[in-house]
């Protein structure tokens, strides 16, 4: 079985084709399929959908051993795929959930309820997503003394919000339904039952109350009709926390102009995780089913050598976005780094601890899926 992996690059018009071939086969380009014969005389026929390519445009046509075919073809006249929009719910929409239901917070995972019932008197949002940066620098007007003693904490009542979490008074948790397992730099939030990672946990020096941290994509948001339309999250599915980084990323490149940014753990002491440059926000990826399931368990090496008892003829779009990433911890990653520490047009991109090995893990799986002479590229 040929493995077929396509990207379009509708920014230059083309299309990038990569087929792994475990023997001599004859390759023909259609305009709207491609035909792969093989030399035991199987036939395999994947049609393009929503697009079409011009035959006689093959271009950087190269075979690499222990890896397949690569070439490159012109995309058709006049095509017009769907950009891709990132869809996160709206603040004022879920502040306003918030603020005129009963709700309590359940494990995104199992649904256990981890809060009590409660009706917030405030629901606020954080002025930033590096809010806690500059917590020092606010003060009440008239009394600039006081301001290396302020806080952003919610109250009892309060639900603050920002881009990533809910921050509430400790108060509202339902302390027999979590278990808090001490970590870096504040304590981890768990579910007591599955024991999934829910948040953080946070006791200020200067603030006899805590403030417990709760990961928006990690947590129901339920009222007495059930769950609140575009607060439930599907933790089961790794394509969703794919999805909820890729928003991060695009939405936070447009707010702040930039496409570099270093991927950093909460705290005081901020850890860097790594640096990812993104370049497209948008792309389209084609692949035939098994290769789908060989690119989720992150391993090229299952592209070859394997057979499947029936022929899969279907090719699957899917919206994705580009990016370049270089671990922190490694000599080139502490390069870089080094590099974009004065750098204005790099931002940080604050993630829980937990969040930020996801992020990590995801990264280094979808580059293994990639054919291992594009794997790496200018010291990414």
């Amino acid at each position: 079985m040929d493995v077929l992996l396509i990207e379009i690059r509708k920014a230059i018009g083309a299309v990038q084709v990569y087929i792994s071939m475990q023997e001599k086969a004859i390759v023909k380009i259609h305009k709207n399929d491609v035909e792969i014969i093989c030399k035991s005389g199987a036939v395999w026929n994947y049609a393009f959908k929503d697009f079409s390519v011009q035959p006689n445009s093959c271009k950087g046509l190269k075979y690499v051993p222990n890896e397949g075919l690569h070439f490159r073809l012109a995309l058709g006249e006049g095509e017009t795929l769907t950009k891709w929009h990132p869809e996160i719910a709206n603040d004022e929409d879920i502040n306003h959930q918030l603020l005129t239901n009963k709700v309590s917070f359940h494990c995104a995972k199992c649904g256990y309820c981890i809060t009590k019932a409660v009706i917030f008197g405030r629901v606020l949002p954080l002025p930033s997503e590096n809010w806690e940066e500059i917590c020092g620098n606010v003060f009440c007007h008239g009394d600039s003394t006081s301001s290396s003693t302020v806080a952003l904490s919610p109250r009892v009542g309060d639900c603050l919000t920002c881009k990533t979490d809910y921050v509430l008074h400790t108060s509202v948790l339902d302390i027999g339904n979590i278990e808090t397992k001490a970590s870096t730099q504040l304590d981890d939030v768990h579910c007591s039952r599955c024991h999934s990672f829910l948040g953080s946990y946070e006791m200020h020096k200067t603030n006899p109350s805590s403030v417990v941290m709760l990961s928006r994509h990690r947590v129901l948001v339920k009222n007495s009709s059930g769950c609140i339309p575009g607060m439930t999250p599907q933790l089961n599915s790794r394509r969703w926390i794919e999805n909820w980084i890729a928003c991060r990323l695009v939405l936070m490149s447009k707010e702040k102009l930039c496409h570099r940014f270093i991927i950093q753990e909460h705290g005081n002491h901020c850890k860097n995780y790594a640096c990812v440059w993104l370049l497209c926000p948008s792309t389209h990826i084609l692949c035939n089913t098994y290769s789908m399931q060989s690119m989720d368990t992150g391993v090229w090496q299952k592209f070859v050598g394997q057979t499947m008892d029936e022929p899969k003829e279907q090719l699957q779009m899917y919206q994705t976005v580009k990016v370049l990433y270089e671990c922190a911890s490694d000599q080139d990653g502490k390069r870089i780094l080094k590099s974009w520490a004065s750098d204005n047009n790099v931002h940080p991109l604050y993630l829980h601890q937990q969040d930020c090995l996801s992020v990590l893990l995801i990264l280094m799986e979808s580059n293994a899926s990639l054919p291992p002479s594009l794997q790496c590229s200018n010291g990414f």
